[in-house]
């Protein structure tokens, strides 16, 4: 059973006094109910996105059996071609890929569409934090990050809030944040955000008007989406060292 993390019950401090009862709930903040609502290490299996102007990104999450799937669309070096890559990760050092490609070139260079490959961890540079290596994080989207750099944060109605994200206080690389990181960031660090959190006490949307253009973040389907699967046995293949060649761009 989920358990509603934004109705959190108040801890009140009662002084009964004669015929009546003299204290109050403590005050949650606006910020405090957005990040409640952030999923959590016990949410059963969902999906997330990033769309719009930051870098386009999906997948699904099972947060509890330590699996997550990523799809992502990569430029193929020399090509001029686009790979898509779904990254497997089932906890921390078993990871597999499966590409689809839109130049038969890079096919005959990379690997076969359409089939998993098994990834040796120790040829992928900096493994550890890479997507192919899963450690239970619950939020791939960095929410709660996000939430935290902000300068304000004010419920605006019924499941909806708003403010302003002060990116300069995000620490390392973000789906929100330009090439480059924060140091490429030039004047538009400070940028103006919308949230929105369903009748459960999910959080389902957060977007961010970024200067080229709105970066919408979102979660969804929890409880409805099915859980990544490790490939059968039949349809894994040894990975080719043209996919780590694509694996290991920087």
């Amino acid at each position: 059973m989920w358990i509603n993390r934004v109705a959190i019950p108040a801890a009140f401090a009662l002084a009964v006094s004669g015929c009546g009862v003299v204290g109050a709930p403590p005050t949650v903040t606006a910020r405090e109910q957005l990040l409640l609502a952030v999923p959590g290490d016990g949410e059963p299996a969902y999906r997330y996105e990033a769309s719009g102007a930051c870098p386009a990104m999906s997948g699904t999450i099972d947060a509890p059996n330590r699996l997550r799937s990523t799809t992502v669309a990569e430029q193929t070096p020399g090509s001029g071609g686009t790979v898509t890559m779904t990254y497997l990760a089932v906890g921390r050092d078993r990871p597999w890929v499966r590409l689809t490609f839109d130049a038969p070139r890079d096919a005959r260079l990379i690997g076969k569409p359409d089939e998993w490959y098994a990834v040796d961890p120790t040829r992928v540079q900096d493994f550890e934090r890479s997507v192919l290596s899963y450690y239970g994080d619950p939020d791939p989207l960095g929410i709660e990050h996000l939430i935290d750099s902000a300068t304000t944060v004010e419920r605006t109605g019924d499941g909806t809030y708003g403010g302003d994200l002060d990116l300069t206080r995000i620490a390392g690389p973000h789906p929100i944040l330009p090439d480059g990181g924060v140091a490429a960031l030039s004047g538009a660090w400070s940028v103006p955000f919308t949230a929105t959190v369903g009748k459960d006490g999910r959080l389902t949307e957060l977007v961010a008007d970024v200067p080229d253009g709105a970066c919408k973040l979102t979660y969804g389907g929890f409880g409805a989406t099915e859980s990544p699967k490790e490939p059968a046995a039949d349809r894994e293949h040894v990975a080719p060292d043209g996919l780590y060649d694509l694996l290991n761009v920087s």
